[in-house]
Parts: structure tokens; sequence; C-alpha cells
């Protein structure tokens, strides 16, 4: 095995690991905006049918 033959092995899966974790991490990312915007539009909405019903 000659050491360019070893690099073109490890090369790809490298980069696919790296693809992986960057897919990964915006996945991640996009459910936790779109969940704390969820959380932050359902709140909000309670809240001002609490006040309403107060008045």
């Amino acid at each position: 095995m000659s050491p360019n033959m070893m690099l073109a092995r490890t090369r790809p899966r490298r980069i696919a690991r790296g693809f992986f974790y960057f897919v990964t991490g915006e996945a991640l990312c996009n459910l936790s905006i779109t969940f704390s915007t969820h959380c932050l539009t359902s709140f909000s909405s309670n809240l001002r049918s609490k006040t309403l019903n107060c008045e």
C-alpha cells in the first residue's frame, strides 16, 4: 500500500464525516430555532388570551 493510496482512502471518509456533522448540526440548529419560535409564539398568544380574559 503506497501512502498516496492510503490518503485517497482516508480523505473521502473524513470529508463525509465532516459533511455528516455539518448537516446534523444544521438540522439541530434549524430544529431548535423552529422549536423556540413555536414556543415563543404559543407563549405570547397564551399571554394575549389571558390578558383579554382578565379584561
